[in-house]
């Protein structure tokens, strides 16, 4: 969980219900003096007292919001900065699974059974998907409050799994270099037209839904339904 969201639950939240409830609590005994005399005047007071610490937190949630966009933002800072020199042959984990990236394509290998070699040299238990027969997307999930972008490749012959690549400095130096950024789509393109805005929708909703003007912030076109 983002670190700001995990202070706002375990520290502002808390604090939220009791400001709102010990003021309450702490006028009853005078609500029942007199046969309730006071009750509806303590019991105004307290709801203007409510309505200000939920407008407040209201607010401070909105702000966090924006500071959790800019944080996971930050946390992808090289996609927008000048790349470092990329490598030949590029190795990037997943978990249980290996991406092994080079000149020609991307291969995926996972835990399996070692059996005997099968065509290009390949395991049993790997897939390959060469750059000439490849459909590239910039894939993106927001989970637990923190973003997540990938590069999503498909096999055009349908003879092997999607591929979903996690980003780091390392990939982003490579998709450059081989010039495969070029080929991402709408939006890999709409995140440098609008990276504020971009990963806003990314924490929000996981995923693009409007594109919006960076000037007016008014939405111009929205994302097909998948």
């Amino acid at each position: 969980m983002n670190p700001l969201r995990k202070k706002f639950i375990n520290i502002a939240l808390p604090t939220y219900l009791t400001v709102s409830m010990i003021p309450l609590m702490a006028a009853f005994p005078l609500m029942i003096l007199e046969d309730g005399k006071y009750a509806v005047l303590i019991a105004c007071l307290w709801a203007v007292w409510f309505a200000l610490a939920s407008a407040g937190m209201l607010y401070a949630s909105g702000r966090m919001s924006v500071k959790e966009a800019e944080g996971e933002r930050a946390r992808y800072a090289y996609l927008f900065q000048e790349p470092i020199k990329a490598k030949d042959v590029l190795t990037v984990p997943d978990e249980e699974l290996c991406y092994t990236l080079d000149k020609d394509g991307v291969r995926l290998e996972f835990p399996g059974e070692e059996r005997e070699q099968v065509f290009d040299e390949l395991k049993e238990n790997a897939f390959f998907i060469s750059w000439e027969r490849a459909d590239l997307v910039l894939a993106t999930q927001s989970y637990m409050r923190r973003v997540y972008l990938a590069l999503a490749v498909f096999s055009m012959d349908m003879d092997a799994p999607p591929f979903f690549i996690p980003f780091n400095e390392e990939l982003y130096a490579f998709i450059k270099e081989k010039e495969l950024d070029k080929r991402l789509g709408e939006d890999w393109e709409y995140l440098y037209y609008n990276p504020e805005e971009a990963f806003k929708q990314f924490l929000l909703r996981g995923r693009i839904v409007k594109y919006r003007d960076k000037k007016d912030g008014e939405p111009f076109r929205d994302k097909p339904e998948e």
